[in-house]
């Protein structure tokens, strides 16, 4: 009989295809879940950007009517001193005399009640915040 030398130093065709198909699921599934990672990271940065534009706004106002007793509810808005602030429902913003303010406003309320004045300011998201500003007299 003869000897037959087997060569089994290669691969064949049917383990190379086999790889790259593995190789190919593996990197689709990395794909996806970074791309549905990043997705959620700019919506969740965009929520804080938000909040936190709709923060200081409510920052400022609250810092202007500490300095003044002259303080005047106007139907869209509040009046401090000179400065008014408005909230454009059209635009979804808030003006300062006029100029932009404040972007992705979806409601912008002050109310006078019991000597204190609330407001509330909503985002678009629905995010809301508010304070309570209690107006004191001095003897």
């Amino acid at each position: 009989m003869r000897n037959i030398v087997h060569n089994e130093k290669g691969v064949t065709l049917v383990e190379i295809l086999a790889a790259i198909v593995l190789t190919a699921l593996v990197a689709t599934l990395i794909f996806n879940v970074q791309a549905s990672s990043y997705k959620q990271y700019d919506k969740q940065l965009d929520q804080n950007q938000q909040l936190n534009e709709v923060s200081y706004v409510l920052k400022v106002i609250t810092k202007e009517m500490r300095k003044t007793t002259d303080i005047t509810p106007i139907s869209d808005g509040i009046k401090i001193k000179d400065i008014e602030y408005r909230f454009d429902a059209s635009t979804n913003s808030i003006t300062k005399n006029t100029e932009p303010f404040a972007t992705n406003i979806g409601n912008f309320h002050v109310k006078y009640v019991d000597n204190s004045w609330n407001i509330k300011i909503k985002n678009l998201d629905g995010k809301m915040v508010e304070t309570k500003i209690v107006v004191r007299s001095g003897s």
